[in-house]
């Protein structure tokens, strides 16, 4: 038998939410990793630079993403 920990599947909401609009240089907020700017869109997937310095791949229908001001 194997002792290690069981791997969590990540919890995704079951019918995605609507794609989100915005641009390059948008400003967004992520609950989980807080505000950011988008820095690339390739379909639905965005790329954020979080203010805490991290880059993430997102899925915008998924992410549930919200425009900042």
């Amino acid at each position: 038998r194997s002792t290690a920990p069981a791997r969590q599947q990540p919890v995704v909401p079951a019918h995605p939410g609507p794609t989100l609009v915005c641009a390059p240089r948008s400003r967004v907020r992520h609950k989980l990793y807080g505000e950011g700017t988008v820095l690339r869109i390739d379909g639905s997937i965005v790329d954020v630079l979080f203010d805490s310095g991290k880059t993430k791949m997102l899925d915008s229908r998924f992410a549930q993403l919200t425009l900042t001001t």
